[in-house]
């Protein structure tokens, strides 16, 4: 019998990393040591609880094929940055933790691929709110070029250490120290092209301000001019954190639009990048980046075990919004030993419910033995789906 339970329960709440939020707890910064990995420490906070029950061979290798419901987002501050050799360099990142036990482990990487620097640090999370964290790196004795900072997230659940799906980068160029002299002869025409943009065409940022993400990503880049009468250009670039070398153009070159209003045509992590420049002028460039999650529709999904009156798992998802109350959930199961075996699939349906207050539908159900795929789908009032995700997970207790 199938039971949709339409209200919130509370340990699932507890569960679900849904929505966005303005709370800000600064970390330590924590050094990065040449050649060589530090050992895990506790974060004041607390220890870790880790869960010692013992598991034999098999239950190892089924644990193996089980996939978290949600993983902790690591987002890049700058994804781009340049300094001259000895200098001290500070990698800021913001974490969104998802599990109580997470660590974060950060690898140099020079131009051949050779790791060249490593730290770790692990976390005791008491809440989900985001937190900011912050490496630093002494590029003394390093030689000048192009390095990469590789991060990966990996969290504490189902009795093991298990890594988050994707990398963050962040470009580091190590400078000589010095500046080179790039002085070229030009010709008088030349000249007076150039002069007649700007003698003084000086342009700086102060970053940029993300106004809203949801439903569209709405974004301003704060720029000074030192010449009052110049025009300045704008241009936005994008990538997803998990193709960190496919950047795509957003908006092109506009003038006097320090606006951004995007939307994305799939959910994911973006870093993006506002460029500005005075008009015919691109040695006055400028820019600045910020990274943030994007959801189309859905904001979040639940899959847990039910604890309640027949046991089974507690699945539910949530939407950004619910205009009305006129959208419609719906929550289907595949069973994958059926379609291996080529017949009828979808072992079960909610159908399409509609939720009398709020904007999420939960439902229970008892599975058998075996692996399954559960599609979450989100319909408008006119009937048409606009958003779904899909999550894969086994019950082979």
């Amino acid at each position: 019998m199938k039971k949709v339970l339409r209200k919130f329960q509370y340990a699932a709440v507890l569960a679900l990393a849904f929505g966005f939020y303005s709370l800000n707890i600064k970390a330590e910064d924590y050094e990065l040591d040449d050649f060589e990995v530090e050992t895990d420490k506790n974060d004041e906070s607390g220890d870790f609880e880790y869960e010692t029950n013992e598991l034999n061979d098999f239950e190892i290798e089924a644990l193996d094929n089980i996939k978290a419901a949600g993983y902790p987002l690591l987002i890049v501050k700058d994804y781009k940055k340049t300094a001259n050799i000895g200098e001290t360099l500070e990698i800021k990142y913001e974490i969104w933790p998802e599990f109580k036990n997470e660590k974060i482990e950060t690898n140099v990487y020079n131009s051949d691929g050779v790791k060249v620097a490593t730290s770790s640090h692990s976390f005791y999370n008491t809440s989900k709110y985001p937190f900011d964290y912050s490496v630093t790196w002494d590029t003394t004795g390093y030689a000048s070029g192009d390095y990469k900072v590789v991060s990966k997230m990996s969290f504490y659940s189902l009795y093991r250490w298990n890594e988050a799906p994707n990398e963050i980068i962040a470009y580091i160029t190590l400078n000589n120290g010095f500046t080179p002299n790039t002085t070229t002869e030009t010709s008088t025409n030349e000249q007076t092209e150039k002069n007649n943009v700007s003698s003084d065409f000086s342009i700086t940022t102060s970053g940029i301000y993300c106004a809203s993400t949801s439903p569209s990503i709405v974004a301003g880049m704060v720029t000074e001019k030192s010449n009052l009468s110049d025009d300045i250009e704008y241009r936005w670039i994008a990538c997803e954190e998990k193709n960190p070398d496919n950047w795509f153009e957003v908006s092109p070159w506009t003038k006097n639009n320090e606006w951004l209003n995007w939307t994305p045509e799939e959910s994911g992590n973006y870093v993006i990048v506002g460029q500005a420049r005075v008009v015919g002028n691109a040695d006055s460039q400028v820019e600045a980046s910020f990274g943030t999650p994007y959801y189309k529709h859905i904001k979040g999904i639940c899959q847990m075990p039910y604890e309640g009156e027949g046991g089974g798992y507690l699945i539910g998802f949530e939407s950004l919004e619910n205009p009305g109350q006129s959208y419609k959930y719906e929550m289907l199961i595949l069973d994958c030993t059926l379609l291996a075996e080529g017949k009828d699939a979808w072992t079960y349906t909610t159908g399409k419910c509609g939720v009398a207050e709020g904007n999420a539908l939960w439902t229970v159900w008892q599975p058998q033995y075996g692996y399954y795929w559960t599609l979450f789908r989100l319909y408008d009032a006119s009937g048409s789906m606009i958003d779904e995700v899909c999550y894969g997970f086994a019950n082979i207790y």
